[in-house]
């Protein structure tokens, strides 16, 4: 079990890279995603917007980072799913459910390499964003956004075990991601400042832990600040992330014991 970790990464890696295309793909991607939001951005650049004020006015590098992150927390909940998913669809759900190996373990093993695959990504979204626009960083705020970048897709970790649930549960995973992805899209300021928003949903916005990572990232890329982080923001993280890896952990027990007492896990 010590080991049994470094197995799912290897075992996941050769998978994925026995297929050269989506490596080129992913890069291709990256690529296009940037030059069209670099374009856009230019929109922004002649003029002083308010919403982008706290964010020096930089849509582009705003925008990049949101999609960037929102792209590490989409593979993140969509990796958990995919392993329950298969071990229903080729029916070794029971034998994954009755492993010596606990199933919590064996979904976050399952994230690790989908983890690391995105957080290549999001920094392939920042070298070509500080590529266009000739950015220049020191080590100390690259050291702080890494520590953001950690607390804020901490608690997505929690997200995907309760996604993992839901699809052991009721056999299908639609309506959980999409909602969750369609939230963080309305929400979080992905690709629009949160201020744009009536004060209803800012309220809720200001509840989802990825609007607080995000922006903190982008006021310390953008101002180039190192003085940004504030205790409160870090704790907020912090909360957030133990509390959602405990009712993500806790729903997942609950439906392990659910489809054990009902016998349906044979069943597709």
């Amino acid at each position: 079990m010590n080991y049994f970790w470094i197995a799912q990464f290897k075992k996941d890696f050769f998978w994925d890279f026995s297929y050269k295309l989506t490596f080129l793909w992913r890069i291709a991607s990256i690529a296009i995603s940037v030059f069209i939001f670099f374009f856009i951005s230019k929109t922004f650049s002649v003029s002083n917007n308010i919403h982008l004020g706290p964010f020096n006015n930089n849509y582009f590098l705003f925008v990049i980072v949101g999609i960037g992150i929102m792209d590490l927390i989409t593979v993140i909940i969509g990796a958990t799913v995919k392993i329950v998913r298969d071990a229903q669809m080729l029916g070794f759900l029971d034998m994954f459910l009755n492993s010596r190996i606990s199933a919590s373990y064996t979904l976050f093993c399952g994230m690790l390499y989908p983890t690391f695959i995105g957080i290549l990504k999001f920094i392939c979204y920042l070298i070509l964003a500080f590529y266009l626009q000739e950015y220049e960083f020191s080590m100390v705020v690259i050291e702080k956004v890494a520590i953001v970048g950690i607390l804020t897709i901490l608690p997505f970790f929690g997200v995907g075990l309760f996604s993992a649930s839901f699809v052991l549960a009721f056999k299908q995973s639609v309506p959980i991601n999409s909602l969750i992805s369609l939230l963080l899209l309305l929400l979080s300021g992905i690709i629009y400042p949160i201020t744009v928003l009536p004060d209803y949903l800012q309220n809720l916005s200001n509840l989802i832990p990825a609007t607080h990572g995000i922006d903190l990232m982008r006021q310390i890329l953008t101002n180039n600040s190192e003085s940004t982080l504030t205790h409160e923001s870090l704790f907020y993280l912090l909360f957030t992330s133990v509390a959602s890896l405990l009712i993500g952990y806790s729903s997942l027990r609950l439906s392990i014991v659910y489809v054990k007492k009902l016998g349906t896990s044979g069943g597709y």
